[in-house]
């Protein structure tokens, strides 16, 4: 697993929110994904994909298939962070994405996670291929291929 966002394309600054911290005022560790709900559509939208779009979904809607997950020190309640994303790979229906928690004041880590993305029909209730029109605008914005 990755362990920096410094090869990380996309980075969007947020603030760690009480409802998100346990009773000691640390990022509860299932907040995380939460984080990558955040940051996931933050990522797609600077790729001028809207990915809440009824329209989109006709072609791409992905599902998470698989993560893994890293906790590497505590984030507090009101700190700043950049959650960091990056498509790393893509096959014929699933793309691979490194996502990174780093406290904005000091560039430390403080959790990473690979995701395996599917793209889903919920029609038929199975996978599909990753849309040429998706495929083109990762590709172009990650220098992938």
């Amino acid at each position: 697993m990755q362990d920096s966002s410094k090869s990380l394309k996309f980075k969007h600054r947020v603030r760690a929110r009480w409802a998100e911290c346990d009773p000691q005022g640390l990022v509860f560790n299932a907040r995380y994904l939460d984080y990558f709900e955040i940051v996931q559509a933050e990522y797609f939208r600077e790729l001028g994909i809207n990915i809440y779009s009824p329209e989109t979904w006709k072609t791409f809607a992905y599902v998470v298939r698989g993560a893994e997950l890293e906790f590497l020190a505590p984030v507090q309640v009101d700190e700043e962070i950049d959650l960091c994303m990056s498509v790393t790979s893509m096959g014929r229906s699933s793309m691979s994405v490194t996502m990174t928690v780093e406290h904005a004041a000091t560039g430390e880590t403080a959790f990473a996670s690979t995701l395996l993305l599917v793209n889903f029909d919920s029609e038929a209730m199975a996978s599909r291929p990753v849309p040429d029109w998706v495929r083109t605008k990762i590709n172009a914005y990650e220098g992938l291929e």
